[in-house]
Order: structure tokens, then C-alpha cells, then sequence
């Protein structure tokens, strides 16, 4: 054999095991996780079309998709979440390579607490001795464009977006909470039951205003109360008025 044949004949061998590689990689078991919260100021997401992207990301990598899971409703500060957990346990228990997500705000609003915990399971450590006692996975985002497998650059991208999430949890309360304040004080419904001596105007669906019938009651309580009788005789002339006013008179 002439030396340029041994030459072709390596060459071959090379991108025969670059074949190999390569269908290795594109037969990877992915595990998908989507979750989608009622909050009405949360993202606005649909959680077809998060379904729909991570299976484009799946099938654009070659990825064989093994399980979908979906917390349909479900707050990012509640971690256990059971689809959540059962995408990790696809991990841990060696059904998936690939643990694939639409953004790290819908793995989890707690920050780091609960980085910690993915971060143990994709570097396939214990999390009691951070021993490494399984092989590792893979964790890849689809529209924070996160990879593990970019190192140490995944770790520091993947901790600061976990903390941003957190923030962003916390802001949305803040906000919900002054609107509610600012709604009660503009005397306008917050949504839910109506409060007890109002009543739904008619000028719109969300402004209240005094319900003649029940606000005469609920005076009437009050002025007993501040008069000394007890809350007990008081509920009594309730129960037995059934919803009347205090002089017995039904209405």
C-alpha cells in the first residue's frame, strides 16, 4: 500500500467516526417542559405555540422526543410542580440525554434556591454530597438560547436569568398588589364575589356602588356592635331574619 492510499484510507476512518458522532448526537432522548401560569400579568404565552417551538428545536437538532411535560396553570414560585418533577426524574432515572425548556422564567420563579436543584441534575450530582453519581445531561432553552454545553458561560448565563426570573415574580405582585388598591379606592370591582353591601352598577361591569338592601344591614350591624352587643346576638338576627334587616321585616 502506497502511502497516499494509507493517507485516504485514515481520512476515511476520520469522517467515518464523525458519521457516527454525528447520529449520535441526533439520536438524543429529549425531554420537553412547558409551563404556562393563569396570572393575568404573567408573559403572554400560548402553550401550543411553546409546544410547537420546542419541537422545532428538537427536530432542527435531530433530537427524538421521548416526553412532554405540561403544568398547565401552575406558578413558577411553587416547585413541586408534578410534571415539573417528573422532567427532572426523566433525567435522574436515565430515560432522556437532553432536558429541553422554552426560557428559564418558566422553569422556575425562585432564583437560585432552585437553579441549584437543575443544575445538580443536568452535572448528574448528588444533591445532599454534590458527588457526581450519574452521567451528565444536557439542558438547552429555546427562547433564552441557553446550552450546557457551553460551560462555564452556561453556568453564569443560567444563574443570573434564574434571578431575573425571581425579580420578575416579585414585580408582578407589586403590581397586582396596587392595582387592587388603586381599584378598591376608585370603589371598583376587583373581580371575585362582590363585597357584601355592594352591588354590580350599571354604568359598567367593574364599578360598584351601595346595594340599598344589604349596605342598610351592614350599617345596622355595625352601629349595634359599636353599641355593645355582642357579634354572636348580632350573626343570631342574621341567621333567623334570613338576610333581613334587624327589625325582622323581610326583604
Amino acid at each position: 500500500m502506497s502511502a497516499a492510499e494509507l493517507l485516504r484510507g485514515l481520512r476515511g476512518l476520520r469522517g467515518l467516526r464523525g458519521l457516527r458522532g454525528l447520529r449520535g448526537l441526533r439520536g438524543l432522548r429529549a425531554s420537553l417542559y412547558v409551563r404556562l401560569s393563569k396570572a393575568s400579568d404573567d408573559r403572554n404565552l400560548s402553550k401550543q405555540g411553546m409546544i410547537d417551538d420546542l419541537r422545532a428545536l428538537c427536530a432542527a437538532r435531530g433530537f427524538t422526543e421521548v416526553a412532554l411535560h405540561v403544568d398547565d396553570g401552575k406558578s413558577g414560585s411553587i416547585r413541586d410542580r408534578p410534571e415539573f418533577l417528573a422532567w427532572l426524574a426523566d433525567a435522574v432515572e436515565g430515560r432522556a440525554d437532553v432536558l429541553v425548556a422554552w426560557h428559564v422564567d418558566r422553569l422556575s420563579r425562585e432564583g437560585l434556591s432552585v437553579a441549584a436543584t437543575i443544575l445538580d441534575v443536568i452535572e448528574g450530582k448528588d444533591p445532599d454530597t454534590g458527588r457526581k453519581v450519574r452521567r451528565e445531561v444536557r439542558l438547552i432553552g429555546y427562547d433564552d438560547r441557553l446550552d450546557s454545553a457551553d460551560g462555564e458561560g452556561f453556568r453564569l448565563n443560567f444563574l443570573i436569568k434564574a434571578e431575573q426570573a425571581r425579580s420578575e415574580l416579585d414585580r408582578m405582585k407589586s403590581r397586582s398588589q396596587a392595582r387592587v388598591k388603586r381599584m378598591r379606592r376608585e370603589k371598583r370591582s376587583t373581580g371575585g364575589l362582590t363585597p357584601y353591601g355592594y352591588q354590580r352598577a350599571l354604568r359598567g361591569p367593574l364599578e360598584l356602588e351601595h346595594d340599598p338592601v344589604s349596605a342598610s344591614i351592614l350599617r345596622e350591624a355595625v352601629r349595634r356592635v359599636i353599641a355593645g352587643d355582642s357579634i354572636a346576638s348580632i350573626a343570631r338576627r342574621l341567621i333567623t331574619g334570613v338576610c333581613c334587616a334587624f327589625s325582622g321585616r323581610r326583604r
